[in-house]
């Protein structure tokens, strides 16, 4: 911007002005998002050796995703100790 395009302006930003209209508000964003998941369970201190295949197995069919209790799952690999 050039010197004088700033002092015309004041520094002031041009606004659209159907947001400056009294009693109207803009659309929320939130409304298309899917609503987050309510509930989170960590489990820790997994064997090094178990896989994701037998963790899921060894919690039963009711936890696995899309059947009610769960919205989504992360599994990390278990550590081995180093002390």
């Amino acid at each position: 911007m050039s010197v004088s395009a700033k002092s015309r302006s004041g520094g002031v930003q041009p606004i659209n002005a159907a947001v400056t209209k009294k009693g109207t508000q803009p659309a929320a964003k939130s409304a298309a998002r899917s609503p987050a998941p309510r509930l989170r369970i960590i489990i820790r201190r997994l064997p090094p050796g178990l896989t994701e295949a037998e963790f899921w197995n060894a919690i039963g069919n009711e936890w696995h995703m899309g059947r009610g209790k769960v919205d989504w799952a992360a599994f990390k690999d278990g550590k081995i100790s180093k002390e």
